[in-house]
């Protein structure tokens, strides 16, 4: 008011405009009189010139009130504020269509989501196809007052056909002093502090140590031990051929045609697809266990509610009938031997179906998918502001078969999730694994969000890494189940980068009884119990020595031991040689050869040429005294060698042999960033030589992998007749980088296995 005279009397918000105007020029001073809405006490009172006659400035302060515009008599006005559009395009140049995920923009320091629920589209989730474009327009009040104005937008999408995330932003700054625009770099706004934090929790088994906290699961006893109460089965589909189990004589199969004249014969393997299935007690066709539609890949439970199921089971398999909703045409008839006593492994296929679990008294509830839970704790370390999350993504070999890198988009769990100074939430996701395969899991997360007060981004990056399962044997089935991946491949890597280079490790492990090989040594062990049954001899071709056993009563050497390419005849029987024989037969240089002693506490031994001239004779005790060193494997009789005996046929627990099975395992491990591609992998020792990998089966080799098995190798030897032999075994792998085969490499290793003795 001025001199009596009100130019306005109104009720306004902060952040209201106030009109003060007048059919004349305004007079020199004005005065100004603020009350809150509901009171008549007031609270400010101020006073100001607006006529022109002294300097007033746009953005001039005076009490609570700011000058945004003026105007004179002639119609001439001068503001600070205009109202305008921003339009945001977004064109997807990719050859897959886009699905927006976030669309964020900042004006001077100010954040907002432009595909907020409320706003028209595109949205959260809009898909673009391949070659389109769309767009956001936001409608602006604009301040020109400001000095200029800095927008800067961010957009971040997901390939629906690879999974792959892509990313890009623009920025916009007008200098409202010059009027026209500019790129003229202003300080980033202040980020926010987030960081991100991935733990594993392992499943509740009960083969599983008490004490187990993470997911680096020890091996799992695939082998049934006890006859189950329940069981579990896949149903993959497909002919009999692909049986894979150690039943030969306890199982079989019959394929009976199709009516699909693509399929043939047997049930169909498309995912999805449904078939009739019964499975039964062999033995007693009323015993059902199970009967019902199944599709492809689903599993089923095999359970009559009895404590165990019958030693043999019966699986038909059906075309399924719409008509009476039940089993058609017969497609595969088979049984199996269900009551563990003889080898029966997760993973054996019986042909269209597939053992995945099992319920016994000894081993509790055994299955090859276990789930492990993931938790993403998510902490604003910034105490001062808040953070707004937008993002969580997951690239990892979980969930899948394992081998190949998916995309986990946890987004929509955190998206504009506010998280005050100092707050924290917890973020879950399960995975499932197959504990029958040992395999190195890694889980790369990415987290996104904005700094509510500055608009300023932050991206944080955990990595999560375990080795977990246990590798079946080569006599196990390979065909394993695979789950079907929900998720998409992992983008692929810059292979620009200056540390693009290909580097692998090769590796081979040799193993007997659970030891290493270094600790191969000829067995000496001495019958201590009652006389043996039976005895086992090498014959080494030497004279009758100082140092042969104790046990050996007489030895004469009569003429020359042949070099042993001719062989030898051996004679045993008792001390007096007396018919019948315990052996009599032709042997040649380190021949091993079994002699039944009939309990007998002497042996008369004789050694002929082949053209029958008397080379060696000698008498031996065969007691088993534990006062005394007697009958010891390794000992020698003259030309003879004792490699082994068996006293359980007169009453002992003794059975001795230089028998051995070496394991070898062949791995390969990574040192490289990025995921590498084998092409070529084989054996190339002298008792092995099998391909591992070539250009029809190339594997990928996970960044950083540790030892990827490439296969195995079991070899039966008998430690007396391989003393003086170097068993050499060897691997060579070659591979290149998956995103730039031209950056190649390999390696080679080779190992020597001696027998000390």
């Amino acid at each position: 008011e001025s001199e009596g005279t009100v130019f306005c009397n109104c009720t306004v918000a902060e952040g209201g405009l106030i009109v003060i105007t007048s059919q004349i020029i305004l007079p020199d001073s004005l005065t100004c009189t603020v009350y809150p809405e509901d009171s008549n006490q007031k609270c400010q009172e101020f006073s100001f010139n607006p006529s022109g006659t002294s300097e007033l400035n746009l953005k001039d302060s005076f009490g609570s009130l700011v000058v945004d515009a003026c105007g004179d008599t002639e119609g001439n006005e001068n503001t600070c504020i205009t109202h305008g559009e921003f339009i945001y395009t977004i064109a997807n140049s990719g050859s897959s269509n886009l699905e927006l995920a976030v669309l964020n923009r900042t004006c001077n320091g100010a954040g907002k989501d432009l595909l907020a629920a409320d706003t028209n589209p595109p949205n959260i989730g809009t898909v673009i196809p391949s070659g389109a474009n769309a767009a956001v327009t936001e409608s602006a009040t604009i301040d020109a007052c400001a000095g200029y104005l800095d927008k800067r937008v961010y957009i971040e999408g997901l390939g629906l056909s690879d999974g792959k995330p892509c990313f890009d932003e623009d920025r916009l700054v007008i200098d409202f002093i010059s009027k026209a625009p500019s790129l003229v770099p202003t300080p980033a706004p202040e980020p926010c502090n987030v960081t991100l934090d991935s733990v594993c929790a392992p499943p509740q088994e009960s083969w599983l140590p008490a004490n187990q906290t993470d997911c680096a699961l020890p091996p799992l006893q695939d082998l049934c031990s006890e006859r189950p109460s329940v069981m579990v089965m896949r149903y993959n589909g497909g002919p009999c051929g692909q049986s894979d189990n150690m039943q030969p004589d306890k199982s079989g199969c019959i394929d009976f045609p199709n009516s699909d004249p693509e399929i043939i014969s047997g049930p169909p393997t498309a995912k999805g697809t449904t078939s009739w299935i019964e499975v039964f007690a062999a033995k007693d066709p009323s015993t059902i266990y199970f009967s019902g539609f199944v599709n492809v890949s689903d599993e089923f439970e095999l359970n009559d509610g009895s404590d165990e199921v019958e030693a043999d089971m019966g699986v038909k398999i059906y075309e399924p009938n719409e008509a009476n909703n039940g089993p058609g045409a017969l497609l595969q008839d088979q049984f199996f031997h269900s009551s563990c006593s003889s080898n029966l492994f997760l993973k054996d296929r019986f042909g269209s179906v597939q053992l995945v679990a099992w319920l016994n008294g000894i081993q509790g509830f055994v299955t090859c998918f276990v789930e492990v839970v993931f938790t993403f704790g998510i902490v604003n370390q910034d105490l001062a502001g808040d953070a707004l999350l937008k993002t969580l993504i997951t690239l990892t070999n979980l969930g899948g078969d394992g081998k190949e890198l998916l995309t986990v988009n946890l987004t929509d769990q955190v998206y504009n999730r506010i998280l005050g100074g100092g707050d924290e939430i917890e973020i879950t996701q399960s995975f499932v694994i197959d504990a029958t395969v040992r395999r190195f899991y890694t889980a790369v997360t990415r987290l996104t969000g904005i700094n509510e007060e500055t608009g300023g981004r932050c991206d944080y990056t955990d990595t999560l890494s375990f080795t977990a399962g246990a590798d079946l044997t080569p006599v196990f089935p390979t065909k394993a189940p695979t789950l079907n991946p929900t998720t998409t491949e992992f983008p692929t890597i810059d292979p620009n980068s200056e540390d693009a280079e290909c580097s692998i490790r090769t590796k081979i492990d040799c193993s007997f009884d659970g030891k290493s090989c270094t600790a191969l040594e000829l067995p000496t062990i001495t019958c201590l119990e009652e006389l043996p049954n039976s005895v086992e001899f090498m014959y080494t071709g030497t004279s009758c020595m100082e140092d042969s056993s104790p046990a050996l009563k007489d030895c004469t050497n009569n003429n020359a031991i042949p070099d042993g390419t001719t062989g030898v005849r051996v004679k045993v029987g008792d001390d007096k040689l007396n018919e019948p024989l315990f052996f009599d037969g032709v042997v040649s240089l380190n021949e091993l050869f079994n002699v039944n002693t009939q309990g007998e506490q002497k042996l008369g031994i004789e050694i002929y040429s082949t053209a029958g001239v008397l080379l060696q004779e000698l008498t031996t005790d065969t007691k088993c005294e534990s006062d005394k060193k007697q009958f010891t494997t390794g000992d020698n009789f003259g030309a003879l060698m004792l490699t082994g005996f068996d006293n359980t046929g007169n009453g002992g627990t003794q059975i001795v042999n230089g028998e051995e099975t070496l394991d070898i395992i062949y791995s390969v491990s990574s040192d490289s960033r990025y995921i590498t591609t084998l092409n070529d992998g084989s054996a190339i020792g002298r008792f092995d030589n099998q391909i591992f990998i070539d250009s029809t089966s190339t594997v990928l080799l996970q960044n950083y992998a540790e030892e990827y098995e490439l296969g195995t190798f079991s070899l039966d030897i008998n430690l007396f007749t391989m003393v003086n032999e170097k068993m050499r075994f060897g691997t060579n792998v070659k591979g290149y980088i998956t995103a730039n085969p031209s950056s190649t490499c390999n390696a080679t290793s080779v190992i020597n296995v001696e027998i000390s003795g």
